[in-house]
């Protein structure tokens, strides 16, 4: 993605209801995957939450999903 075409991208995030802005982030979030992390998604939140368009809730899904480690979408206690 961090080559693609930016239009057949966009085709592709306006077919699954992305904001127009998400093809944005999605496309420099996987630059910076490739640049500054050998194409390797981070396993950090600090590394994740420091992609384009990545918060927390989003990191932490991708921390759970993608590498079964210990994290819940939620609140940061600070917030609370």
């Amino acid at each position: 993605m961090a080559t693609a075409d930016r239009e057949e991208l966009e085709s592709v995030i306006r077919l699954h209801r992305f904001l127009p802005l998400q093809g944005l982030h999605i496309q420099a979030a996987s630059e910076a995957i490739v640049l500054r992390h050998n194409g390797e998604v981070p396993r950090t939140m600090e590394e994740l939450t420091a992609l384009a368009g990545v918060g927390r809730k989003t990191a932490n899904v991708v921390l759970s999903v993608a590498f079964n480690l210990p994290g819940l979408p939620g609140r940061h206690p600070r917030d609370r």
